[in-house]
């Protein structure tokens, strides 16, 4: 069972009320099983005026999960979820799916 879980999802729109509730509800589901859960969004919030240091940010909590949580819109958004993804089965990361 993993410990930690990175989100993968689109963060095209960030600051869009909608997509802060679809990385949130991710997350409450994934603590609810008693996962630590990275939820990369807060770090585009948190660091709004330098996207370079949000993923960097985003990368260090990338590697330090041992699962990662694929939100249904990630591989429609374009290429860095799709790196993401790349990233997290190079690593042989659990790898779950939003239904």
């Amino acid at each position: 069972m993993p410990s930690k879980v990175y989100i993968i999802g689109s963060t095209n729109d960030a600051m869009s009320l909608h997509t802060q509730q679809r990385f949130l509800k991710a997350q409450k589901q994934l603590e609810l099983l008693n996962l630590k859960v990275f939820n990369p969004l807060n770090s585009f919030l948190l660091y709004r005026e330098s996207k370079e240091k949000a993923v960097r940010c985003n990368l260090h909590g990338l590697l330090d999960s041992n699962a990662v949580y694929v939100l249904k819109d990630a591989m429609t958004s374009g290429m860095k979820d799709q790196a993401e993804l790349i990233l997290a089965m190079k690593m042989n990361l659990l790898i779950m799916h939003e239904f």
